[in-house]
């Protein structure tokens, strides 16, 4: 029996397999087994490799997906060889093979010409022998008119292999270009594609309609929504008036998405334009639910144990407001720790507040800190105004009331350091990775600078400066690596008159692992005043902290990391006598959880510091950096 052969000179037409392969089993057929699935090329294509393309045709299949997920009764088998012709020749066309034979036989037999009330109870053996052909090249690639500026792929021109995909790539190029200039309603008019066999040539023609430009028209909403018309308006930000962009169309999507509010956003533009030459669009919207309850936690035998808890209303007033409320206690249980610290904050955030980029915030945080030797309580107010530039670039602004007292240990009761401090934050970041929870390629830059003005006498006045970047860059596909540098300093107030809370500290699992937590602040602290026993400033005015972490997919959802991390904080500078360092090192696990890995590290000290419990364990969701 002769295999089937697809191939035709002139234009390449696969009516008759579309015929067969729309007949299927006629019913449930009582298999025992399948065995061995054998693939062979007759004759190995001139451009690639036999294994390359082996390796293709077998993803491409149905019969070696069955093999490899079991299921090999007869019926399947029957039923994924029938399918395979119409896969196999796509496999084929993929890599510009358009003259290629396919055969498929079941115990000897050709699949495509078993009826489906002719199917084997039994099959013993597969055997897939494609002829794939000689590589098929661009006679002539066309395709007009074209949107100026427009840039095809490389690969869509006369001479150049013609591989399948890169038709349909160089058509959506065209269209896009169209549409990016304005012209919404771009569309294919006609498409025409050749393979002349005595040639081994491909020719494709493709003709597009690009219609008139438009601009901007109405934006309309449906759908269950508790926005009220009004905001979604303010928040979307719907360029009316101006020419049609896909880009801009995407912004307003993005704004309503950034909101939080929404389970489902669906733009629909207009099926014509409208006589005044405007485009009016729709967004169809369906609500999250309105509140969302959260937990969290981390621990160490270091640090102890954080638990965490927040609320978030997403629709507080109807203007699609947040108000987030977090609850936290951290350092339970935690060996150098007299007791366990405490913090409460609610924040409001209000977007489209002066342009629909800019969201207002408003936020009060109350924190109790106890290191062991020094007990502080604390109170800020915070209003703040971040606007977005781009879908890279924040820029983030603030007003900021700080209240703290400290008191630390050996001091007589009652004699405590109080800070009443005002700072203007501002900061900015730079934000290109793949993926904000688990990156694998980009970068992040992230600074700001605070200036802060003493009410309170026990203070400087003086500006905090922290820097934070981070790189990430895959190695193959199984490979990440991961860097970090953070860096800080505190300008124009002295060490011991520097509200607490802006000193720089290093050690735990923010900045250098494998040390206890903080363990760097307390003998700075003690160096500089050599045992005394007043309030001294716990923390650094300057620091540098580093990060090198290789992450590695091991099997499946579980991967592994190797890290380094290092700290350095000082109080003249990074460069004085006053400076003291530490580091450590160690692995960990992750587990892939589709919104997050979780995170199990275990790091030891390996330079200038020590931790009685030996190796410190960290245990978190989210990667370290």
């Amino acid at each position: 029996m002769h295999p089937l052969r697809v191939r035709r000179a002139g234009t390449v037409v696969l009516a008759a397999l579309l015929l067969v392969l729309a007949l299927g089993p006629g019913g449930r057929i009582s298999a025992q087994s399948a065995s061995p699935i054998t693939l062979s090329l007759s004759a190995a294509p001139t451009d690639l490799t036999t294994g390359a393309l082996t390796e293709d045709l077998r993803a491409a299949s149905l019969l070696f997906a069955a093999e490899r997920e079991g299921r090999l009764d007869a019926q399947d088998i029957f039923a994924a060889a029938q399918a395979d012709y119409a896969r196999l020749l796509a496999a084929l066309y993929a890599r510009s093979h358009f003259g290629g034979t396919i055969s498929i036989r079941l115990d000897g037999r050709e699949a495509a010409l078993i009826g489906p009330f002719d199917a084997p109870d039994q099959i013993a053996q597969v055997d897939i022998t494609i002829d794939p052909g000689p590589a098929f090249r661009f006679g002539r690639a066309q395709i007009a008119p074209l949107a100026p500026d427009t840039k095809l792929p490389a690969g869509f021109a006369t001479g150049q292999p013609a591989p399948s995909p890169i038709i349909s790539q160089a058509a959506q190029t065209a269209l896009a270009a169209w549409r990016g200039a304005g012209h919404a309603r771009a569309r294919i008019t006609d498409q025409t594609v050749r393979a002349n066999h005595a040639t081994a040539t491909l020719d494709a023609q493709i003709t597009i309609d690009p219609d008139q430009r438009a601009r901007f028209g109405r934006l309309g909403f449906v759908g269950d929504t508790g926005v009220r018309p009004d905001r979604l308006a303010k928040i979307a930000g719907f360029p009316t008036g101006r020419y049609f962009s896909p880009q801009e169309l995407e912004d307003v999507i993005d704004r309503l998405r950034r909101t939080g509010v929404f389970r489902a956003i669906s733009p629909q533009e207009a099926d014509a334009i409208n006589p005044d030459g405007t485009l009016d669009v729709e967004i169809t919207l369906a609500d999250q639910p309105l509140r969302r309850l959260g937990f969290g936690g981390e621990i160490s035998n270091g640090e102890g144990l954080d638990l965490g808890a927040y609320l978030i209303h997403r629709n507080l007033l109807g203007g699609a407001e947040r108000l987030r409320l977090d609850v936290g206690i951290n350092q339970i249980g935690a060996p150098d720790n007299e007791a366990a610290d405490y913090s409460l904050g609610l924040a409001i955030d209000r977007p489209a507040t002066i342009t629909p980029d800019t969201t207002l915030g408003l936020g009060i945080e109350l924190r109790h800190e106890d290191d062991g030797t020094t007990r502080s309580d604390l109170a800020d107010i915070e209003g703040s105004l971040s606007h977005i530039v781009s879908h890279n670039t924040t820029l983030r602004g603030g007003v900021k009331w700080s209240y703290e007292t400290s008191t630390r240990s050996g001091v007589p009761d009652g004699q405590q350091t109080t800070f009443r401090t005002l700072s203007a934050p501002l900061g900015i970041t730079w934000d290109r990775r793949d993926n904000r929870l688990d990156p694998r390629w980009g970068h992040l830059a992230d600074a700001e600078v605070s200036f802060f003005r003493s009410y309170s006498g026990t203070a400087d006045d003086g500006a905090r400066l922290m820097l934070d970047l981070r790189a990430y860059r895959p190695v193959g596909d199984r490979l990440v690596l991961a860097s970090r540098v953070q860096t800080g300093a505190i300008l124009g107030a002295r060490w011991r008159l520097t509200p607490r809370e802006y000193l720089f500290k290093s050690g735990g699992a923010g900045t250098v692992r494998g040390q206890p937590y903080e363990a760097l602040t307390e003998p700075l602290c003690s160096s500089l005043l050599l045992g005394g026993t007043e309030p001294c400033g716990v923390g650094g005015t300057h620091f540098l902290g580093a990060s090198v972490e290789a992450r590695a997919t091991l099997r499946g959802a579980i991967g592994g990391v190797a890290f380094v991390d290092y700290g350095r904080i000082g109080v003249g500078g990074l460069d004085d006598s006053s400076v003291l360092w530490h580091a450590g090192a160690g692995v960990g696990l992750r587990y892939d959880t589709g919104f997050g890995p979780i995170r199990l590290d275990l790091a030891h000290p390996v330079g200038n510091g020590d931790t009685d419990g030996g190796m410190q364990l960290y245990l978190g969701i989210g990667q370290a950096f």
